[in-house]
């Protein structure tokens, strides 16, 4: 029986399911559902819509248990309750669909059906508070691009970036770090005086209207800016970098020097053009 089914722990362990007798059957995420908040105005029909925020979805995996003998079942039955213990969230993915995976939570209590001494299926129903999946790694990570088909990048498009302009593509949704669901990193290192990037397809500018000299490194993680480790939100214009779906153009300037760019988002960028001295790298996880 081919197994539908692939699990890894927080750390990104990927677990033998077969070590604990597991055969995933299916595994069924429900539709996405939204909440939505609205204003009513005194004369007029209807409502109108203030905003709307996804909420997290339930998924159901189901499995068959195989066991050598009555005995061995209850040893199974046991580790797989140590297993799904609901303490901390994992990963679940499709074996069929293998470039995303949810990360999820068991929160219900759950009852093996014994079909007999050997044999036993579990359903657990589980939870994705994020409420979307994402890639199996990041843009830098080459297992995240295994899978993913006919796509116009690579993993190394994302990183050691020698350019003042370059395009990087997201073949996912928006990616926005002010949702702490999402994860994009870039990187600069390098000498530059007052450090601009600017994503030209979404109009998002981040500066730094300060120096660094060829040993610093500049950081965006999420809604952070480090220097060398500390703290210069104070010396930016306090905004985000976000990154749309499909190609996303940039223009770097401030950096002179440059030494290293790098952006993690889980995508790539296209070839680059005026080259500068020192890359950028960026990083992130496509969200699905």
């Amino acid at each position: 029986m081919l197994n539908s089914i692939r699990i890894w722990d927080i750390n990104d362990n990927e677990i033998d399911l077969s070590a604990f007798g597991l055969t995933g059957l299916d595994f069924i995420p429900e539709s996405p559902s939204y909440t939505v908040q609205t204003e009513t105005i005194e004369g007029m029909d209807g409502a109108i819509m203030l905003g709307k925020q996804l909420n997290p979805r339930n998924l159901t995996a189901r499995f068959l248990v195989k066991s050598f003998d009555y005995t061995d079942s209850l040893i199974k039955r046991d580790e797989i309750y140590n297993l799904f213990n609901g303490t901390e969230p994992f990963y679940i993915a499709e074996t069929k669909l293998p470039y995303k995976r949810w990360l999820v939570e068991s929160v219900e209590p759950w009852t093996p059906e014994r079909y007999n001494p050997t044999t036993m299926e579990i359903t657990l129903n589980l939870i994705c508070w994020k409420g979307r999946p994402e890639s199996i790694g990041t843009s830098i990570q080459a297992k995240t691009f295994e899978h993913l088909q006919n796509l116009p990048v690579t993993y190394t498009d994302y990183q050691d970036i020698y350019a003042t302009k370059f395009k990087i593509y997201n073949p996912g949704k928006l990616v926005d770090p002010s949702n702490t669901n999402h994860y994009l990193k870039i990187t600069y290192k390098g000498n530059s005086e007052n450090l601009r990037i600017e994503n030209k397809t979404t109009g998002d500018v981040w500066q730094y209207m300060g120096t660094s000299n060829s040993n610093d490194k500049i950081v965006i993680e999420g809604i952070r800016s480090t220097k060398n480790g500390l703290s210069i939100f104070r010396q930016t214009n306090k905004r985000l970098i976000t990154i749309a779906p499909g190609w996303n153009e940039f223009e770097i300037s401030g950096a002179p020097d440059a030494t290293q760019f790098a952006i993690h988002v889980n995508m790539p960028p296209e070839p680059l053009t005026e080259p500068i001295a020192n890359p950028l790298t960026f990083e992130f996880k496509f969200i699905f």
